[in-house]
């Protein structure tokens, strides 16, 4: 039977050979790929597969070299033409007959060649491997999901088509292995409030200063890429005539900045300054829309659009890309909702990317986002071979350094900790080495979509006024675009993905229960019994109570209320209220006095809250009687005052009564 690579492609004459599985295995010099024009890249029996005409991302070549040092034994080609095969079957025979993406394919095979290093030192083959039960049950669990999918592909083709025999009883316990791993991933720890202002307001601080010298930055790395030299050696001290590398920092006004970095006067130091930047962009960028680290790597040069809806004079930003998550391993447009300071990232990018493609001759492709110029490429004083397409061609490599931690990331305190076992008092973190008290904390980048989607709500979660200001404009536009009923969500989100695979704006809504429960458990938990009162805080005193008479509240089941909708929660100036739907209380009227009038059996009033809007009344009071003591504010002022006063009385009443 005849089979076509399940592969997406470039239009031309870049189609791999069809091959006919009745033969069997195809011989080594079968072509796998092909360029635009037709020329062969790869062969079968090639020790790499260069995948480019079929790559969205950098994951372009398959290297199924395993071995990190010595001579390529028999026993390793052997091993080698093993891992040939079962990348074959992946590309060719994948039961679900649909396209993978280059990027999968890669991650496949750094499994694969794990397996391939645990079959030499047990002095067996993968085919051996794979049928020894006790080998397969010790496969790692990070590795668990990956020799899953392909033991079940090879066993579901059948030993007759592949050569493989899948050990009995492996593959349940497999499975099991790697859905527990997928879901400790889904654990992702969000970043404490403190902690997490503080990145936003450093890694703004570090965008800023990047930008303010980004043209500078363009004009040394033109005079750098101009400069035949350059492209030989790489000197650490280069000289252009009489001019050396700081004679050329002083000459743009460049050499404090340049202390800050940490690099070296030489164009390999360039090189990481530019790195360095685009890092610091990219997190920016990751930091105010949720996307995923490879959708920020693969954005494309023109990727900022400003729009403006009808009668809104405001500018709304929208970051347009591309995703393979949402759509299993096959490149897809994606749209994500930002604002202005990720914006302004991505226009120092673009001036960036601009220098390094117009050095290299590469006009700029603002067409096929497939092919297109990236947003981030590699440039040009990396130190990359040239032939491989380096340069522009590639995005760069945007790994979180200690670094980058360095200057970004405070040290973990207690109050810190203690946010923790809020979010998850069953989770240890105090034993976790990351989360140790008086240690760095350790950023992550799918943390920065984590802790979007938990504090970018208008729940009360966020009670750091620092924060507060920092997402208080991303919050209102995820809640105009994103919401549950909006009618933008549909062209943001689209389908419902699985867990794992969804858009940004999904995980945003899923949140938004979360973060409700969270600000509910701390208005509850957090809060002294004898200071909150109300219609629901009665309820709670009532009904929910641990050994000690203190407030206890089922998380599961509570959370579980809040995720069906039985319950929400925001924060008000009162304290909070608990109402899931319409609230027939006097929309005008923004204190929410009402409530507190008629005891709302909503209502969760803090004695404190109602103690500090009773002195910021009476000022104001005491202030409009000094200007005019006939304004007819002040009755209103007065009326007001009397009823948080009265609430007050009631509330004290009762905890006296007890």
């Amino acid at each position: 039977m005849i089979h076509d690579a399940l592969i997406e492609y470039i239009p031309g004459k870049s189609v791999p050979d069809s091959h006919d599985f009745e033969v069997g295995r195809p011989p080594s010099d079968f072509v796998v790929s092909r360029n635009i024009e037709g020329k062969v890249l790869s062969r079968y029996g090639d020790i790499a597969w260069d995948l480019t005409p079929y790559a969205s991302g950098d994951s372009t070549h398959l290297y199924f070299k395993f071995w990190k040092s010595g001579d390529a034994t028999t026993i390793r080609y052997s091993l080698v033409g093993e891992l040939h095969w079962i990348m074959f079957l992946l590309i060719y025979r994948h039961p679900a007959r649909r396209s993978t993406s280059t990027g999968t394919l890669y991650d496949n095979l750094i499994t694969l060649r794990a397996l391939a290093v645990r079959a030499e030192s047990s002095g067996i083959s993968i085919a051996g491997a794979l049928s020894d039960s006790a080998f397969m049950i010790a496969t790692p669990i990070n590795h668990s999901m990956c020799i899953f999918k392909v033991m079940a592909m090879l066993q579901f083709l059948g030993e007759g088509a592949t050569g493989f025999n899948i050990a009995d009883g492996v593959l349940p316990i497999l499975g099991d292995a790697y859905k527990a791993y997928v879901e400790s991933k889904k654990q992702t720890a969000p970043i404490p409030t403190r902690i997490y202002s503080s990145i936003l307001s450093r890694l703004s601080e570090e965008t800023a200063k990047s930008g303010a010298v980004v043209d500078n930055l363009v004009a040394l790395y033109r005079v750098l890429r101009s400069t035949p030299s350059v492209l030989k050696g790489r000197e650490q001290t280069p000289h252009w005539g009489q001019a050396t590398f700081n004679d050329l920092l002083q000459e743009f006004e460049l050499e404090e900045f340049w202390a800050t970095t940490g690099a070296s006067q030489s164009v390999k130091g360039c090189s990481m300054v530019f790195n360095k930047i685009q890092i610091l962009l990219s997190l920016q960028i990751q930091a105010y829309t949720g996307m995923r680290a490879d959708e920020v790597k693969n954005l494309p040069w023109d990727c900022i659009e400003e729009s403006r809806r009808g009668g809104d004079s405001r500018i709304h930003y929208i970051v347009n890309g591309t995703t393979t998550k949402l759509s299993r391993g096959k490149e897809k447009k994606a749209q994500w909702i930002t604002i202005e300071v990720a914006a302004e990232a991505i226009r120092t990018a673009q001036k960036l990317a601009t220098a390094i493609y117009d050095a290299e001759g590469v006009k700029l492709n603002l067409v096929n986002s497939r092919k297109g110029s990236f947003l981030l490429p590699r440039n040009g004083c990396d130190g990359c071979d040239r032939g491989l397409g380096s340069t522009g061609e590639r995005p760069a490599k945007l790994l979180m350094t200690d670094w980058i931690r360095s200057i970004l990331c405070p040290v973990i305190t207690e109050e810190d900790q203690h946010e923790l076992y809020l979010v998850d008092p069953s989770r240890s973190w105090a034993t976790e080495d990351k989360f140790v008290v008086g240690s760095r904390w350790y950023l992550q980048t799918h943390q920065l979509r984590r802790s979007l989607a938990l504090y970018a709500q208008s729940s009360g979660l966020v009670s750091l006024p620092s924060l507060k200001r920092q997402l208080q404009h991303i919050t209102a536009e995820m809640s105009t675009y994103y919401c549950r009923g909006s009618a933008f969500s549909q062209n943001f989100i689209g389908e419902k993905a699985k867990t794992q695979d969804k858009h940004f704006g999904s995980e945003w809504q899923e949140a938004q229960p979360v973060s409700q429960f969270l600000a509910y458990a701390a208005s509850v938990l957090l809060s002294d019994e004898s200071e909150i009162f109300g219609g629901h805080a009665a309820w709670l005193k009532a009904r929910s109570h641990d050994e000690n008479g203190r407030i206890f509240l089922d998380r599961v089941a509570t959370l579980k209320s809040f995720k069906k909708g039985e319950i929400a929660y925001r924060s008000t100036p009162l304290g909070g209220c608990v109402n899931p739907g319409s609230c027939d209380k006097n929309p005008m009227i923004v204190l929410s006095l009402e409530c507190l009038g008629t005891d709302c059996k909503h209502l969760i009033a803090n004695k404190g809250n109602i103690a500090r809007m009773i002195a910021a009344k009476t000022n104001k009071i005491r202030g409009l009687k000094l200007k005019d003591p006939s304004c007819a504010e002040i009755r209103i002022e007065e009326a007001e005052l009397i009823v948080l006063q009265s609430g007050l009385d009631r509330a004290k009443s009762q905890s006296m009564q007890k």
